[in-house]
Formats: structure tokens, C-alpha cells, sequence
């Protein structure tokens, strides 16, 4: 196990990767947030924010909305916020990047506890995998 030391972000770059130094190792973690380039627009309160009674009446009405505006629509009930009607390709790439925004929390708490394999060893046993490929 490590000794306890401060995890620290070394670099940090835009939908490429960020390396993260554990005393003397280093550690890189690729990834890519292709949400974070079209991120949703804000929710307008007077146009965004319908009662369910209203939703059921119109339901063609509001998809075309949600489809021309890119904003999702707030579906209330009782006065309280009980569904979200967005679109799918905004939900796809919704639920993609809070997977990989999980995938790095994970990454970095296992670093934290020292479970981390330093870049240098990962890259010298991915290139004896392709060795071995390329040779068999």
C-alpha cells in the first residue's frame, strides 16, 4: 500500500484526459463528455413548466416543443414537479456523461485508496498484449 499522500491533478484537458500524481507515480484517465459541448438550454418557467392536465390535452404540442426548442418540459401535478419530458437524444448523451462522470469518481477513489496501476506499468502490459498478438 501507498503511503499516505495527496492525490493532485496534474493536467486537466477538455474531452481528452486528466493525469492525476500519486507521490511518485502518475496515472492517466482518458475520457470524453461529448454532452458537455450541447449542453441543454435553460428551462424557461412560463413556457418549460406545464401542469399534467394541460400535458394530456396537448401531448403532440408539447413533444413538437421539446423536439424545436431543446428544452425539456417540467410536467407538475398538485403544484409539485412530477416528470421531465426531454428529448432522446438529449437523455442519451444525458445518461452518458453521468456514466463517466461515475467512472472517474470510481477511478479516482480507488487511486485515493491506492488501488491505481501507474500509466507506465498499464502501457508496458498493453504492449506485450499486442506483442504477443501480433507474434501468435
Amino acid at each position: 500500500m501507498l503511503p499516505q499522500q495527496k492525490l493532485k491533478v496534474v493536467r486537466l484537458k477538455k474531452n481528452s484526459r486528466y493525469d492525476l500524481r500519486w507521490g511518485s507515480h502518475t496515472y492517466s484517465i482518458k475520457y470524453v463528455i461529448p454532452y458537455a459541448e450541447s449542453q441543454m438550454p435553460t428551462v424557461k418557467p412560463t413556457q418549460d413548466i406545464q401542469p399534467l392536465t394541460a400535458f394530456r390535452a396537448n401531448v403532440a404540442s408539447f413533444v413538437d416543443q421539446v423536439r424545436q426548442t431543446g428544452r425539456p418540459l417540467v410536467l407538475t401535478q398538485h403544484g409539485k414537479g412530477a416528470a421531465v419530458l426531454m428529448g432522446a437524444a438529449d437523455y442519451e448523451a444525458m445518461v452518458e456523461e453521468l456514466e463517466i462522470l461515475r467512472d472517474i469518481q470510481l477511478s479516482e477513489r480507488e487511486l485515493a485508496e491506492g488501488r491505481g496501476i501507474p500509466h507506465e506499468q498499464v502501457v508496458q502490459e498493453l504492449r506485450e498484449i499486442v506483442r504477443s498478438r501480433v507474434a501468435g
